[in-house]
């Protein structure tokens, strides 16, 4: 990992972070919610586990954004907590990673079309390695998004999309290792070829995943 990210300070970190409110936009303020996992809940099923908790336990479901800000990213999920009976909010869903608390920022007039929703994501370095990791990252949400929903678990991708969206899955984990070895766009790519990564698989980002996404994206949002 780079000096420049190992001593990212917080008052930078802070910096990004209120970028993010702003891109949010909401009337309500940033707060501390805590984790308090719910038996029987599946992990990152947010949009069922709640509905499921007020109809078991009343309250309601509330929904917004929870934000995480790494070394490397600043990111905001759509999500749903529990509103308990009290009025406290809570988080019921596990997560791969496990969290005593999570931040998030309510948001009124939400509703759960049965769609994904995209995250909003900042790179907080200058390291364009980060700003092609964000573009696999909506590339992979662009897909689901545009996925037809069969059931809580499931979303029906077009068969002439899933290798794109296979590929997409595949390399998305080799970004944060990358980075935190040191990589950039100059160094040795991922992948082990005797290339730099902007000479490997960014050229190839750029010139042909890339594009191929935006040509995509265009297409469904004139549908």
């Amino acid at each position: 990992m780079s000096d420049m990210l190992n001593n990212l300070s917080q008052i930078q970190k802070d910096k990004f972070l209120k970028e993010l409110l702003k891109l949010i936009n909401s009337d309500h303020p940033l707060r501390t919610v805590r984790v308090q996992l719910e038996p029987g809940a599946k992990i990152n099923n947010c949009y069922y586990n709640v509905p499921d908790k007020v109809k078991r336990d009343g309250g309601n479901s509330i929904y917004g954004w929870a934000i995480w800000c790494d070394q490397y990213i600043c990111e905001s999920e759509m999500h749903a907590v529990w509103e308990s009976p009290a009025g406290e909010l809570i988080d019921i869903t596990p997560r791969p990673n496990h969290f005593i608390e999570i931040r998030f920022v309510q948001v009124d007039g939400f509703i759960y079309s049965g769609q994904p929703v995209d995250n909003i994501r900042l790179n907080m370095t200058e390291n364009e390695v980060v700003d092609d990791w964000i573009n696999v990252c909506k590339g992979i949400e662009m897909i689901y998004r545009n996925g037809r929903r069969i059931d809580e678990d499931q979303v029906l991708i077009a068969e002439n999309i899933m290798p794109l969206l296979t590929f997409l899955e595949s390399i998305k984990p080799a970004f944060e290792p990358y980075l935190n070895r040191g990589g950039s766009v100059g160094q040795a790519c991922f992948c082990g070829r005797p290339l730099s990564y902007n000479n490997c698989h960014g050229a190839d980002f750029r010139k042909n995943l890339f594009p191929a996404l935006k040509r995509m994206e265009s297409v469904h949002n004139y549908n």
